[in-house]
């Protein structure tokens, strides 16, 4: 009576297997794991990650505010107990924003 065949009307034995379970297995995982991880991908893609730019590269920095880095740092020193200095920047640095805490 522990085992899973069963006795029918007629009295004869009912071997048809009952449905597992657990009918998926590590194969089927892994194809899930690979589906999921592309539609990861694209949504990364179409969000954020790439960008395409047929026309050639862009500046993204073209956009962004400059900053006057010496008025705000003097604006900044009558704020502060401690002496501030003025940072030599590289050539190209552009800086865009400021801030005192």
């Amino acid at each position: 009576m522990g085992d899973n065949a069963s006795d029918n009307a007629t009295g004869q034995r009912d071997t048809a297997a009952p449905a597992r379970r657990g009918r998926f297995g590590m194969r089927d995982m892994l194809l899930s794991m690979v589906v999921l991880g592309v539609g990861v991908l694209v949504l990364y893609a179409i969000s954020q990650g790439f960008s395409f730019s047929p026309s050639g590269t862009s500046n993204p920095n073209a956009n962004l505010p400059a900053v006057d880095v010496s008025g705000e740092l003097h604006a900044a020193a009558g704020q502060l107990k401690f002496p501030l200095r003025e940072p030599r920047l590289p050539d190209g640095w552009r800086p865009n924003s400021d801030s005192v805490d």
